[in-house]
C-alpha cells in the first residue's frame, strides 16, 4: 500500500500501534529477519520516516538496504506497538 495508507492502516489498529521508524525498521531486519523470525517477505516495507512532503524510508528486507522512495508507491507494511 501506498505511504499515507500505510500510516492510517497502522494508527487504525488500535491504542499505541503505528508504522516504525527508519531505525526500527533496520533493527527488525537484522535482529528479526535475518534470524528467520518475523515471517517477513523479502519486500520492501514503508518506515514512517519522512525525507519531505513527497518521500519517505523505506527498507528492503531481502538486501537490508535502506531506500527514499515516492509516498505514492506500493510497499509492505508491518506496525509496532509500543509497550502499554
Amino acid at each position: 500500500m501506498n505511504w499515507k495508507d500505510a500510516m492510517s492502516a497502522c494508527a487504525g489498529l488500535g491504542n499505541g500501534w503505528r508504522l516504525p521508524i527508519k531505525d526500527e525498521l533496520v533493527a527488525m531486519y537484522e535482529q528479526l529477519h535475518m534470524q528467520g523470525k518475523g515471517n517477513f517477505q523479502h519486500a520492501y516495507y514503508w518506515s514512517s520516516s519522512q525525507i519531505s512532503s513527497g518521500s519517505a524510508w523505506n527498507v528492503s528486507f531481502g538486501s537490508g538496504n535502506v531506500f527514499n522512495d515516492n509516498k505514492s508507491n506500493g510497499t509492505q507494511v508491518r506496525a509496532v506497538r509500543a509497550k502499554p
